[in-house]
């Protein structure tokens, strides 16, 4: 019986403890945390923000990969990306752009934005924490 509840008590200690990892890798606060006052980011966070100038922005839930897309409350067109680490990732797009936003050597956010029509140049690059919003379309 004292083998099962100090097994029991590991568990729910290691839950609390996985818990409180995760909630530290993704703050509370959503896009207002990690784009309108970056300051208030988590240090070390991974994250992108990005606005689209062609259309509201678009994603399926199986297409982010331990991450979260978080939208700005008060304009559907800027988001926040945020990644939890080595081979994080996440798929959305707009009317006329597909944008791919992943962590590369775990420590820096690539994203890259191609034409959904295939004709057009595609944009990639490397997005750091101090830069302004990655802007998509016109």
């Amino acid at each position: 019986m004292r083998t099962s509840t100090f097994l029991m008590s590991i568990i729910v200690l290691v839950a609390i403890m996985c818990k409180n990892v995760v909630n530290g890798a993704i703050a509370e606060g959503g896009w207002m945390t990690y784009c309108q006052d970056k300051t208030k980011a988590p240090e070390g966070a991974l994250f992108a923000c990005f606005r689209s100038n062609d259309g509201g922005i678009h994603y399926n839930g199986r297409d982010l990969t331990s991450s979260v897309i978080y939208s700005n409350p008060s304009k559907a067109n800027e988001i926040a990306v945020v990644l939890q680490g080595h081979g994080a990732s996440a798929k959305f797009w707009t009317n006329d752009h597909t944008v791919q936003v992943y962590v590369k050597d775990g420590s820096s956010v690539n994203y890259s934005i191609k034409p959904r029509q295939g004709e057009g140049r595609v944009n990639s690059s490397v997005y750091s924490s101090s830069d302004a919003d990655v802007v998509i379309g016109k």
